[in-house]
């Protein structure tokens, strides 16, 4: 590969990573000429990179990439596929991998479950006020054990912001390295789950505190 197509795909994984939610498949459709082995390769050492310093949200999405495309191009080589579109490139882009694209977790907006236990670790989540949020396994395990089937944490995170005087949301943090906190009324309503915002996203990694 020449090093003018490595800088191009190099391009077309970091418009991956900035898209608006949903928008990934179109993206790559548009520029299928750079879909190949490759690309694939360059995916999982982004990946590698992006996990390296903690970026675990866009580490997991071009990781989903990698792994659908790869699976296309498996099936390609071996006769495989579905309903064909036009001809791009050296490869025949068929509604298999659109499908694949659109069902991959990290290009699909989810709205935030309503219990702890229907959450995933580190996927991406929506809450009604458009903010993306997510949450770490550490995370999840104590809001299981702390909410029990109240879920109040979660549905604290779910309003979003509010002013911090008698109202149920998410607060400032006075945490250093973190920049808003979990705050509920009511039984339980002494701890808090603090979160810090990674690459647009309010990430619940699992650190909680006592107020009294």
């Amino acid at each position: 590969m020449n090093e003018e197509r490595i800088e191009a795909s190099r391009n077309l994984i970091q418009q991956l990573l900035t898209c608006p939610s949903g928008e990934g498949p179109q993206i790559l459709k548009q520029q299928f000429e750079l879909v190949d082995e490759e690309f694939v390769r360059l995916c999982e050492q982004e990946a590698q990179k992006l996990q390296q310093v903690g970026k675990e949200n866009q580490a997991v999405l071009l990781r989903n990439v990698a792994q659908t495309v790869g699976e296309y191009l498996n099936r390609q080589r071996s006769g495989g596929g579905g309903k064909f579109l036009p001809t791009i490139g050296d490869l025949r882009l068929d509604a298999t991998l659109i499908d694949g694209l659109n069902d991959t977790e990290a290009f699909k907006s989810k709205s935030l479950p309503a219990s702890w236990s229907e959450i995933q670790p580190d996927r991406v989540y929506t809450t009604q006020n458009k903010m993306l949020v997510s949450f770490g396994t550490k995370q999840i395990n104590q809001g299981e054990q702390y909410d029990g089937t109240t879920n109040k944490h979660l549905k604290a995170i779910e309003k979003g912001r509010v002013t911090p005087r008698g109202n149920m949301g998410l607060v400032t943090s006075e945490v250093e390295g973190y920049d808003l906190k979990s705050k509920v009324l009511g039984k339980g309503g002494d701890r808090r789950f603090h979160g810090k915002i990674i690459d647009g996203v309010l990430h619940f990694p699992g650190y909680t505190t006592t107020e009294h």
